[in-house]
Formats: structure tokens, sequence, C-alpha cells
């Protein structure tokens, strides 16, 4: 997880972080008394409807549901270093109302970046994998440490310029020619791979019984963390997830325009038939 000196946050993203500060202050003797033991990483699970009490965090999480809990979970991280707690914690929202609740069919890219809950039967697992979340790189002139946030599944994104060395340049910037010789300034940049930071993450192929043919519906799901290689083929799971987008199969993001629509699972527990 990041730490939010790493981070530019705008605004909404300013009172993201006040309003998870508020909710997890008002759940420090759980977070003080919450046994994680010695797992690396624990799920910290909060129920939907606390979020919903503080109605601006509800409409951040409606609206933004990736930075939202993203930011929820940095909080949630430095609370548990106040308590002590050796765990990682993965914030995992519970409980969301019956009006989430969606039939994967009827998913369209209208839905994009929307929260949505769902019962569904694993068909398939593929192996686990990790990604690049952030990337480090730097500075070959001033050694400056440069982060950048990657994007899940789409190219490694580097460094236009060096901040540091950009306000440097321009304090000495005089003449229309200095100005041109800026914009060709050759910035240079090392990749610095052990301090990049990466998150576990599996595919699974989840299906549903199609509620317009005799069929099931399947559709790519992905989970993260904690829950790589929890479940299994066979499995019945009610889900809570963010609908995304991805590239067709086999296919380059940047050259085919095509989509498809995935689901970034958020929060998942087996059903017991």
């Amino acid at each position: 997880m990041s730490n939010l000196g790493d981070i530019e946050l705008h605004g909404a993203q300013q009172d993201m972080l006040h309003d998870w500060r508020n909710l997890f202050e008002s759940m420090s003797d759980q977070i003080e008394t919450f046994e994680a033991g010695e797992a690396p990483t624990i799920a910290f699970e909060v129920d939907y409807e606390k979020i919903a009490s503080v109605s601006r965090l509800q409409s951040s999480l409606t609206n933004w549901p990736g930075d939202c809990i993203e930011l929820g979970g940095i909080v949630l991280s430095e609370q548990f270093r106040v308590y002590n707690h050796n765990s990682r914690p993965i914030l995992r929202i519970t409980n969301f109302p019956a009006n989430f609740n969606h039939e994967l069919e009827s998913l369209r890219m209208r839905d994009r970046s929307k929260i949505i809950t769902a019962q569904v039967k694993v068909k398939k697992t593929r192996e686990y994998m990790g990604w690049l979340k952030t990337a480090t790189y730097t500075c070959s002139r001033c050694q400056e440490k440069v982060i950048i946030k990657q994007r899940l599944g789409r190219n490694r994104e580097s460094p236009l310029r060096c901040r540091p060395c950009f306000n440097e340049i321009l304090k000495h910037m005089k003449n229309e020619t200095d100005i041109a010789e800026f914009f060709h300034f050759p910035w240079s940049f090392d990749f610095d791979q052990e301090l990049c930071t990466y998150q576990d993450i599996q595919y699974l192929e989840v299906e549903q019984k199609s509620q317009s043919k005799n069929a099931q519906f399947s559709m790519t799901s992905l989970v993260r963390e904690e829950m790589v290689g929890l479940f299994h083929g066979g499995d019945v799971l009610n889900v809570a997830g963010i609908v995304r987008i991805d590239h067709m199969p086999k296919r380059n993001f940047e050259k085919d325009t095509r989509r498809i629509l995935y689901l970034d699972i958020i929060q998942a527990s087996k059903v017991d038939l």
C-alpha cells in the first residue's frame, strides 16, 4: 500500500481522507482489539451501513469507488500501525444493500466504474500473478526518486520530467533560446525495480444463469491480495465488485478500440450449499 506522501491529492480525495479518518477513529476500539494474527495481509471488514452514515463518504464510494477504497485502505493501514499490528489490512466493504444487485448479462458500458453485487459460480480459475502497481524511477541528473502510479493491463508509464530539475532549469531561463533548449532537454531516468510496489492478482471465470436464455452467462473477474488462491472451480460466491473495462483478449489495448467488461471483485464470500 502506498504512503500518502507518494500521492498528489485533489480536493475530492482530500475529503475522502478526512471522512475515512473520522470513520476509523470512531472504530478505534475495534481496530485496537482486532486479532490480526501472523498473516502478512488480512481482510478488515467495514459494513456498508457505517459508510452510509457519512453522506459525503457514501457519495465518494458511489462516484469514485476505486479512489475511495484505495484511500480508505491507506488510512486503515495508518491506524493499524498506530496500534502496532504487524499485518497489512485490506479494506473489505460488506453488506451492500439490495439496490446494488445486478445480473451480469445486464451490464453495459454505461455501468463502468459502478459497484455491483451478484451471486456467481466459479467456472474456472487461472494462475496467480502479480502486477506493477507503482513504478519508481531515479533521475540520473539529481537522483530524485519519482513514483508513477500504473494501470492494470496497460503500458508501463514513465515520468515526463524531474520536478526539482524542472524548477532549477526554470530559474536560469533568460531568453527564447533557453526556452527552446528546455523543451529539448534530455530527461533521463533509471527504473528502480526493487523499489516498485507489486500486487498479487488472480483472474477467475465466473458464471450466472442467464435470465433470457437457458444457458449460463460467463464473465471474467479479478481478485486481489488475500483473496488470491481462496476460490476454486464450483464455488458459489456472493461478490461485490467494480465494473471495469478491458481490451479484447489477445488484442492490444492501444491499437484496438473494442472493449469488454470485467468485474474487479472488492469483496467475496462463499455460499454454503
